[in-house]
């Protein structure tokens, strides 16, 4: 099951399986003044893509989870996690994550600000089941360039994310402007979806 953990138009989403709870890119210290609340669950995995107070409060997470931050691989339990150094805004650098749980492929794009290279390309390989994709231009890639990274990756359910939301005039572009330059097939948001591609 994934959930949108408290920040669905940002950067925090919780993947909940058997035995294991996963949080991908938690949320910042400011989430309260943006109108969001700190997920109210017990994590054991946090992947964190960027060394930024925007993005990693991990200290304000319930349990005691395991931290990922940077490239590099690593294992928990069942769960192979490949960290991919990438650009993003310096001087903190931007980690993909690409992992599978529960038989399913992901891959997090975190604050991704350019194009996706040929070495990125083989290094988050084929077959990706879910792509957690940034939008919103500024910090992160443009809605086109996020359109062709999209393309490359063929993942066969994207879900986008750090985009302006309505109660915030942050500085990003609505979700609208990715969605106008696609012609994919659009779930309407919920609090959690079920997830089987079987």
């Amino acid at each position: 099951r994934l959930r949108r953990a408290a920040a669905g138009a940002h950067r925090c989403w919780l993947l909940q399986g058997l035995r294991r709870a996963l949080a991908a890119w938690a949320l910042g210290r400011q989430a309260p003044s943006l109108g969001y609340g700190y997920p109210n669950v017990a994590v054991d995995l946090v992947l964190v893509s960027r060394a930024h107070m925007a993005h990693n409060a991990i200290s304000l997470l319930k349990g005691s989870p395991a931290v990922f931050m940077g490239a590099g691989e690593r294992r928990v339990g069942r769960i192979h996690i490949l960290g991919i150094a990438a650009s993003g805004e310096k001087p903190e650098l931007n980690t993909i994550f690409v992992w599978r749980y529960q038989g399913l492929r992901f891959c997090h794009l975190g604050a991704l600000r350019g194009r996706l290279d040929a070495s990125l390309k083989d290094l988050i390989g084929p077959e990706v089941d879910i792509l957690f994709l940034p939008v919103g231009g500024n910090e992160y890639v443009s809605p086109e360039v996020a359109t062709q990274v999209m393309h490359d990756i063929a993942p066969k359910l994207t879900i986008p994310m750090g985009f302006r939301v309505p109660h915030k005039n942050l500085e990003l572009l609505p979700l609208s402007e990715f969605l106008n330059k696609n012609s994919v097939p659009v779930i309407e948001p919920q609090d959690s979806y079920d997830l089987d591609f079987r």
